[in-house]
């Protein structure tokens, strides 16, 4: 707690305080290192069982859970079980408060060993998945890689949480879209590619969601073209709408490139895409003038180019003819 206290969260003063850095860094790292080890061979493995059905932790009832999750997997669960939370608990603040990459690099891997552990308390899970997000849609380079390892492998050990973690990260890609930079775009271009990973981790789940997000681009473009008014324009040609019409196109080219007959219904959303992609380049002809067109021209290339660009991701990898 002394650690936790140093990077300013709100919590009740230590008994111990910690104030050099140094100090403060070995400590960390030294936590780190051990404790999350220390755990599991307290906790102690039971012998393994291929599911629990209907059991009950934590205030919730969850069926067909998969073992690596289960409470009866650890032997001596009810004995530590409180010690557990207080750590995950705490480990979740620090994770919350620091604001060194490297430190946060650390606390990140620190947290995909005990991972397993959090799966067992819904709230912590649910509020670590929203810390871990933030820190893949804000931080720098490293962090993010970090912390997309901790997501793949939360969503891999629990199923349930996957949709949440595939919405929260298509907003954090979508905010980040909004201005895109020389600087920015290697960040951008990592988010997009992590997106497509994730939604081919369980593409018959991610399907309704891209379904939806494809359409909601659709509704955009319908509106920009019959009212064909400079504010609903605007709603096509900006950041965000061109580099979703990318994220899209990695995901389904992808898809088509797969064998796994689950993502096929992914694969066949080429065709609304396609269709969103080539009305976007149509409206450019149609609604924009020579001073909005160049106003609204993206990363110094004009809409239609980049309308091309969309269609040459998707071309190669699908055995469908785009006109």
């Amino acid at each position: 707690m002394a650690c936790v206290a140093r990077v300013g969260a709100n919590i009740d003063p230590p008994d111990f305080a910690i104030n050099d850095n140094k100090v403060f860094d070995e400590v960390v790292r030294l936590c780190f290192k051990h404790l999350g080890a220390a755990l599991f061979e307290a906790l102690g493995l039971a012998e393994e069982k291929s599911t629990v059905k209907g059991e009950k932790w934590d205030g919730e009832e969850r069926c067909k859970i998969d073992k690596r999750t289960s409470p009866s997997r650890f032997k001596r669960w009810k004995k530590w079980s409180v010690v557990v939370k207080q750590y995950l608990q705490a480990l979740l603040l620090f994770l919350n408060e620091v604001q060194n990459a490297d430190v946060m690099v650390c606390t990140l891997r620190a947290v995909a060993q005990v991972v397993e552990l959090y799966l067992h308390f819904s709230k912590l899970s649910r509020n670590l998945v929203k810390s871990v997000v933030r820190i893949w849609s804000r931080k720098c380079l490293e962090c993010r890689v970090s912390s997309m390892l901790v997501l793949s492998k939360i969503v891999r050990l629990d199923k349930h949480l996957y949709p949440v973690v595939l919405k929260s990260c298509y907003l954090g890609y979508v905010s980040n879209a909004r201005e895109v930079t020389p600087e920015s775009y290697p960040l951008i271009s990592f988010m997009e590619k992590a997106f497509v990973e994730i939604c081919h981790i369980y593409p018959s789940i991610a399907y309704p969601y891209a379904f939806v997000y494809i359409r909601q681009t659709a509704i955009h473009l319908r509106n920009a073209m019959i009212a064909k008014r400079k504010e609903l324009i605007q709603t096509v040609y900006n950041w965000q709408f061109v580099q979703c019409l990318y994220l899209w196109a990695g995901v389904i080219s992808k898809a088509c490139r797969s064998d796994n007959e689950e993502n096929i219904a992914i694969a066949e959303l080429v065709y609304p895409l396609s269709q969103v992609t080539i009305a976007t380049m149509r409206l450019v002809n149609e609604a924009l003038s020579a001073n909005l067109l160049k106003h609204f021209s993206v990363c110094s290339r004009r809409p239609l180019t980049t309308g091309l660009r969309v269609v040459v991701v998707l071309r190669p990898n699908i055995t469908y003819y785009i006109p």
